[in-house]
């Protein structure tokens, strides 16, 4: 990504809302064994969602 540095990262998570009319909570995406990337701009990293692959695990 630009000759920034980079690193993958793979995770599993949910994210999650809440109905207020029926008071219970939705799920609205959720990921598991995901490949996402983490960029250093500057002094920060930057977050950035799905490389479109599945992880490969390794045993």
């Amino acid at each position: 990504m630009d000759g920034k540095l980079q690193s993958e990262v793979i995770a599993a998570g949910g994210l999650y809302g809440t109905d207020e009319q029926a008071e219970s909570e939705m799920t609205i995406d959720s990921w598991f064994r995901e490949v996402h990337y983490l960029v250093k701009d500057g002094e920060n990293w930057r977050f950035f969602w799905q490389c479109r692959r599945r992880a490969k695990l390794h045993r």
